[in-house]
């Protein structure tokens, strides 16, 4: 199998630092279970290997490529020894670099300019799609985001998703509310019943007529369509505050008070245009 080389790449990278080499290679790994010419295959990808760790970025996906042949080679379970043992990497760097290696599949020539630690975090599927673009075309530019601005550019851009979700949760919770609420009241309206603490009690019915004695408010107010309209707005004040004043009320409760409220509100309203048009 042929590798392509990254001779031109890392020269474009003088200027970025080399990765971190690995320790030293731990014992060598038992190929004794193995066909001939897939160990002397091993063998051989195990020294490349070890001379690549040891340079620029761009080599990060050559390396990944020889890891994801390596482990198609090998059984399960054989793969994270072999890399032990011959390359004296754990699991976890051994995914990374085939991370990069997949990621950088189709991608433009410039993502080999990006550093390490940009393309860990660019490579991860949680990075946005934008970002990846984004970072990618300024680095074909001649701009290399630093990984740690890169890094700052996800937060961002998850917390401001995470904003936007719970701003349309929360508006889709108000609607919902405000659904049921007009449900609500479209149902007590409809059917003169108030609901409150599981028992059921029926209201009077709503006619075109006053339903309430206009008699003594009369003897209160007067005839005076301001005076009614004063009692109608304490009436409906008194009942909104004592709802804001106290939250220990249970939500049916609340649901009966504000049908009350609106129920009433309107019979007095009724009353007041009644004894207005007197």
């Amino acid at each position: 199998m042929s590798h392509p080389t990254s001779d031109a790449r890392v020269g474009a990278l003088s200027n970025v630092p080399p990765a971190q080499a690995p320790a030293g290679a731990a014992a060598g790994f038992d190929y004794a279970a193995l066909r001939p010419a897939d160990a002397e295959d091993l063998r051989d990808r195990a020294g490349r290997l070890r001379g690549l760790f040891k340079k620029h970025t761009a080599d990060i996906v050559v390396i990944g490529r020889d890891l994801i042949a390596v482990k198609d080679r090998l059984a399960h379970g054989q793969f994270e020894s072999w890399i032990e043992r011959e390359l004296g990497v754990g699991i976890r760097a051994a995914q990374y670099y085939m991370t990069v290696a997949k990621f950088t599949e189709g991608k433009s020539e410039h993502v080999a300019l990006l550093p390490p630690g940009t393309l860990r975090l660019l490579a991860a599927k949680s990075a946005p799609a934008e970002i990846v673009e984004q970072v990618i075309a300024r680095a074909a530019s001649g701009d290399i985001v630093p990984d740690d601005t890169v890094a700052a550019m996800i937060r961002t851009d998850r917390m401001e998703k995470k904003s936007q979700a719970d701003r349309e949760a929360e508006a889709a919770k108000r609607r919902s509310k405000g659904g049921r609420a007009a449900r609500t009241r479209k149902a007590a309206l409809g059917s003169n019943i108030v609901t409150c603490n599981g028992k059921r009690t029926e209201a009077q019915p709503i006619t075109t007529e006053p339903v309430i004695d206009a008699e003594p408010v009369v003897k209160r107010v007067g005839t005076s369509h301001h005076e009614l309209t004063n009692l109608l707005d304490g009436y409906c004040g008194r009942l909104e505050a004592f709802v804001e004043n106290h939250p220990d009320l249970d939500d049916e409760c609340r649901r009966c008070l504000m049908q009350a409220l609106e129920l009433n509100a309107d019979r007095l309203q009724r009353l007041a245009q009644h004894l207005h048009s007197r």
